[in-house]
């Protein structure tokens, strides 16, 4: 009982400072765009998923490779995390 008050006072604490503020990030990127579990996003993963929320091919190749810091040609779940 001790360990679940002490768990909750944890995040009660550490949530409003925001150390979780990449969890829906992380979520996103998992379920999201990361459509065959590799840990990389790829052109095409990113594209298609863009264009089911209406966005252009050409905006999506642009943002992808604003989003793939070392342009290695996958975007990786840290390069995601420190998009803004």
């Amino acid at each position: 009982m001790k360990n679940i008050l002490l768990s909750i006072l944890i995040i009660s604490f550490l949530a409003p400072m925001g150390l979780f503020a990449n969890d829906a990030k992380i979520k996103r990127f998992k379920k999201s765009f990361d459509q065959n579990s590799d840990g990389v996003i790829s052109l095409d993963e990113y594209v298609a998923v863009r264009a089911k929320w209406g966005k252009s091919e050409d905006e999506s190749q642009k943002f992808f490779k604003y989003h793939d810091k070392n342009k290695d040609g996958g975007i990786t779940l840290e390069e995601f995390l420190a998009s803004k």
